[in-house]
């Protein structure tokens, strides 16, 4: 072979290591967020960061927080995302997350993030009521709360598990957050609500599922989940915003402490928050930004769920400090009774 045909194939060789070189930089992300969101995450950013590569790590909320724990002394994520508020609130005091101001922080309202920087709320998922349209006419359907209470919903709606489900656990703070002074009214409407219940179910999507099935002919359940459904095809769900008040289960998006790449995990976060990539999530998880001033265009469902939504947000503390107690209370002096 020539010198020059030596060069050729050095060069090559060189062009070839070049393309098949590793990105600089990982960003590992601990989430429960929805897989289809996650694809989307993870295509879209390394599309305009060449440099790095993201890689998600199932986790439920629990796994994460323990996971954390245990990773304490070497951690091995930079980014935690999807967690409810009541969780990270806990993380931030065990000196498990890092301080980081995106852009936007000041976009999402106070109640929906820490103080100092720790996590942010980044989606939110409001509780609504699930109808089945086949079973309930238009006329009769639910609008609010009270109306579940009716005779003709007695026994017949199905309700989040409170202990094992993110949805259960705010349906029950709500109520009792909410409450001003004397809380027996407010454990006299979650009475009211136990009545009605068929049963409680652990899980969101299972829930839904449910009252498509006809097992029950309404239930309360997480927007997200119900649009889900009706995205797919499901014609015999309907959506209702109750007219007195919704809850909103708060995930938020933070920083490990310790990151080991604590520069890309703030770059990521700020992406995140970033109006054209909240598009892209709203269509592959129909869950709302948090940060309160990208909802000028919002998607047809989304439309009209803002037409009558009042928003009910329990501050995180109140959620770490109270929800095990009233968990606890709720178990036994209301469950059945």
């Amino acid at each position: 072979m020539s010198a020059r045909g030596r060069r050729l194939v050095a060069l090559l060789a060189i062009g070839l290591l070049g393309a098949c070189r590793a990105p600089a930089h990982t960003v590992v992300i601990y989430s429960n967020l929805p897989s289809a969101l996650l694809s989307f995450v993870e295509g879209a950013f390394e599309d305009g960061h060449p440099d790095v590569d993201v890689r998600t790590v199932s986790l439920t909320p629990t796994e994460a927080l323990d996971r954390l724990r245990n990773e304490r002394a070497r951690p091995r994520a930079d980014v935690w995302w999807g967690a409810p508020s009541s969780v990270l609130a806990v993380a931030a005091t065990d000196s498990l997350l890092a301080q980081t101001h995106p852009s936007w922080f000041g976009a999402v309202p106070f109640e929906v993030r820490d103080d100092n920087g720790r996590w942010i709320g980044s989606l939110e998922d409001p509780l609504v009521i699930a109808v089945n349209v086949d079973s309930v006419g238009a006329e009769v359907a639910p609008r609010d709360w009270t109306d579940l209470f009716q005779p003709q919903f007695r026994g017949k709606v199905l309700l989040p598990e409170p202990w094992s489900s993110e949805a259960g656990n705010v349906l029950v703070a709500t109520r009792l957050a909410m409450t001003t002074g004397d809380t027996a009214e407010a454990w006299g409407w979650l009475r009211r609500m136990d009545a009605a219940a068929a049963r409680y179910v652990a899980n969101d999507s299972d829930l839904v599922a449910q009252v498509a099935a006809g097992a029950a002919t309404v239930g309360v359940a997480r927007l997200s989940r119900v649009e889900e459904a009706i995205a797919d095809g499901d014609g015999r769900l309907a959506v209702r915003v109750p007219e007195a008040g919704t809850p909103l289960l708060v995930q938020g998006i933070a920083v490990v402490a310790g990151a080991p790449d604590p520069q890309v995990a703030a770059e990521f976060v700020e992406w995140t928050g970033d109006p054209g990539v909240a598009d892209g999530i709203m269509d592959r998880s129909h869950l709302m930004p948090a940060r309160d001033d990208v909802e000028e265009n919002p998607p047809a469902w989304l439309s009209k769920v803002l037409q009558t939504l009042r928003r009910q947000i329990v501050p995180a503390d109140t959620l770490a400090v109270h929800l095990p107690g009233w968990l606890t209370w709720w178990t036994d002096h209301v469950r059945g009774q």
